[in-house]
């Protein structure tokens, strides 16, 4: 398959639209959370978009949109057919969740992370206080060993 040279732009929030359904359902709270991200991190994840039409992204969007960002960045994906388009969504939702997390270096990370003079809360990574503070305890314990896959 040739690869297609992808160009980054701007746009305005508002003059994008989105599905009325979607796979995945966004609650206010995890809005919130991309929101807390986006303020922290800059929006360095672009929307992908066919024409005005969000097709990957719409939680962002939605966190933009409360934030009152005057322009997000978007990749036009007007290559890909509509199938494509519609497997890629699913990918894209569902590969994140195929893998494990590490949870001796996941620990060790908030961990290190903790112990430094941080301009940003450390639940912006996701987990809230008490997740990170039972992960970080965790190291006290010794590893679980788990077989790997083949």
């Amino acid at each position: 398959m040739a690869r297609t040279q992808l160009e980054l732009s701007y746009v305005a929030p508002d003059t994008l639209t989105t599905d009325a359904k979607s796979f995945k359902l966004h609650p206010k709270r995890q809005i919130v959370q991309i929101a807390k991200s986006i303020e922290t991190f800059d929006m360095i994840v672009p929307l992908l978009v066919r024409g005005s039409h969000v097709e990957v992204g719409c939680a962002r969007l939605l966190a933009c949109r409360q934030l009152g960002l005057e322009s997000v960045p978007v990749i036009d994906v007007s290559h890909l057919s509509d199938n494509q388009v519609r497997a890629f969504k699913i990918a894209d939702n569902q590969l994140c969740h195929v893998g494990k997390w590490d949870d001796q270096f996941l620990a060790q990370t908030l961990k290190d992370l903790s112990e430094q003079d941080l301009d940003f809360s450390l639940e912006v990574t996701g987990f809230d206080c008490g997740e990170i503070d039972f992960r970080i305890q965790s190291l006290d314990q010794p590893p679980k060993y788990e077989e790997p896959d083949p």
